[in-house]
């Protein structure tokens, strides 16, 4: 039958711990990360779509490749009225922040979750990205550019965690 959503985020809480990382991916049977379609969308079910916002509802921000957002095109990560209270209970922003990694900085700038979300998303890059495309993105968002050629995991996360974003 239909699970509540109190059930769900009962079965998937958020540690008291100094940083967590939540990783979410569905597969088909056969290996692949999306549909016919090229997105995501069209191998969830209504569960996993449940699990997926339960469990980003009392995140910090929600973590995506550029790849990702160019296929699934996210909307404006907004603050939603009937979660204000629990959000900061917890002494969470409004809403989860979008976190955008790309290297290449080929991001479809036109997407209103850039000019709509509650809290202005961030892009993640290195700093030897190229500085036209660096420079438009840092008209449209908050940008962190990490040291060296590629984006580094680890200082990834630390660089969130630095901006109080531990979830």
């Amino acid at each position: 039958g239909p699970v509540d959503q109190s059930d769900l985020a009962w079965a998937y809480p958020w540690p008291d711990a100094p940083r967590w990382i939540r990783a979410m991916m569905l597969t088909t049977l056969d290996g692949a990360a999306y549909g016919n379609d090229g997105a995501s969308g069209s191998i969830s079910s209504k569960a996993d779509r449940a699990v997926f916002n339960v469990t980003r509802r009392l995140a910090d921000a929600a973590l995506i490749g550029a790849g990702t957002m160019r296929v699934e095109r996210y909307r404006p990560m907004k603050a939603k009225p009937e979660l204000a209270d629990q959000r900061a209970s917890l002494g969470l922003a409004a809403a989860p922040v979008l976190v955008l990694v790309s290297q290449s900085l080929d991001i479809p700038w036109e997407e209103d979750v850039f000019s709509q979300s509650t809290i202005t998303p961030i892009v993640v890059t290195s700093e030897s990205a190229d500085p036209d495309r660096l420079a438009v993105a840092r008209d449209r968002c908050d940008v962190i550019a990490l040291p060296g050629e590629r984006v580094d995991p680890v200082a990834l996360i630390d660089a969130l965690e630095e901006r109080g974003l531990h979830r």
